[in-house]
């Protein structure tokens, strides 16, 4: 019996030409242009945005070029190019691109491989002192990581918390900015970790390749590469557990081989459900009179009314600390019922939360409307789709 040969896949022929256009500095950023050029490109992708502040802002330009070609590896792939980068990138990339790129093919079953062709390579002399990092939105999964690193005693401790605008905030709107890194860097201060922010238009303009199935800790990865002089390892939240892992933007195998000379990239949590995470930072105070799990507006406030804040308030209630967290709001039952689920795991999920509700007297009328939301969810899918709302 002889096996099928297997097609080894090879690099994208076609180029996604990617070189550096201006930069400029005002109220305190360091703002770069990166123009991108392809046959199949929209308008809005011709440019990729990155900014930094100028006080964290790298000086090499090695660093700019490895993280933006560390942002657009799904980007190219989605086009069916290599990356023509006019410019330097970090020497590692010669390799652990290669690396990433493979796995990236693998897990998402794609034809064929992104390659790198840069102007020059060059290795980055990392300085001594640099910190552990991990991302903070101010939701479960990053308070879930800050308190078991820097109160639970799990190895390493974070010293720098990173929040960037334009992933789930609006990057352009400076009370959003302002308001987000007034909150969020109060709260990392409070947990004696150092806040940095970053910002890039890289969601809202490259949207033609998904940001949850593709992209985005790609475009995490290489954006706090930006930060390679201050940080040594990058820790990722997880978004989901080991049993429920599946090809996503956001997995711990591609995650980890975007990891080069520059930044360890490691995923952090996912041994955990988001559930057991949450009863872990409904211990915390601090966690829920900060807690910001909603970016269905601007992202500086949680709405109270999408799926993620109900199903969140509906965890917190039944651990008994709803009502310390003031940024969400009580649970109103007819908002609950008319929940729109139209994702595969959102029954189960759900069926879970009743039963647990159910279990509890103060809770039975909401295990009520979590059934009715179960057993109506594709009418409440459609009367949404019907009434232009988002489902």
């Amino acid at each position: 019996m002889s096996l099928k040969k297997e097609r080894r896949p090879e690099p994208y022929p076609a180029s996604l030409v990617v070189e550096s256009a201006d930069h400029a500095c005002s109220d305190g950023w360091r703002k770069r242009r990166f123009l991108l050029t392809h046959p199949g490109l929209l308008p809005r992708e011709r440019t990729l945005e990155i900014e930094a502040p100028v006080d964290l802002a790298p000086d090499e330009e090695l660093i700019w070029g490895t993280a933006v070609c560390t942002i657009l590896g799904p980007f190219a792939d989605f086009l069916e190019a290599s990356i023509e980068f006019r410019g330097t990138v970090d020497a590692s990339l010669a390799e652990t691109h290669r690396l990433w790129a493979k796995a990236y093919q693998r897990l998402h079953g794609r034809p064929g491989l992104v390659g790198l062709k840069p102007s020059r390579y060059e290795k980055f002399h990392p300085p001594s002192g640099r910190l552990v990092a991990s991302t903070f939105t101010g939701g479960i999964d990053s308070w879930f990581t800050l308190l078991t690193h820097n109160e639970d005693g799990c190895s390493p401790r974070i010293g720098a918390a990173l929040f960037i605008h334009g992933l789930d905030s609006d990057h352009r709107s400076t009370e959003v900015r302002e308001g987000l890194e007034t909150r969020l860097g109060s709260l990392a201060r409070a947990m004696g970790v150092q806040p940095m922010f970053l910002a890039t238009n890289f969601r809202r303009d490259f949207a033609r390749v998904s940001w949850s199935h593709r992209s985005h800790g790609a475009c995490i990865a290489g954006m706090a590469m930006l930060l390679s002089e201050r940080i040594h390892t990058l820790l990722l939240p997880s978004s989901a557990p080991l049993d429920a892992l599946r090809p996503w933007g956001f997995h711990p195998l591609t995650d980890q081989r975007a990891s080069n000379g520059l930044l360890r990239v490691e995923q952090d949590g996912w041994e955990y459900a988001r559930y057991e995470k949450t009863v872990r930072v409904a211990r915390s105070d601090a966690a829920l009179a900060g807690l910001r799990v909603c970016y269905t507006k601007d992202g500086l406030r949680n709405c109270g009314r999408c799926e993620k804040c109900i199903r969140t308030k509906i965890q917190l209630a039944i651990e008994g600390a709803l009502d310390r967290c003031p940024s969400l709001g009580p649970l109103d039952l007819k908002t609950v019922a008319r929940m729109s689920l139209p994702e595969d795991w959102q029954p189960d999920t759900y069926e879970e939360l009743r039963r647990l509700c159910a279990e509890r007297n103060d809770l039975r009328e909401v295990a009520r409307a979590i059934g009715h939301a179960v057993r109506w969810r594709w009418f409440n899918v459609g009367v949404r789709r019907l009434l232009g709302r988002p489902v």
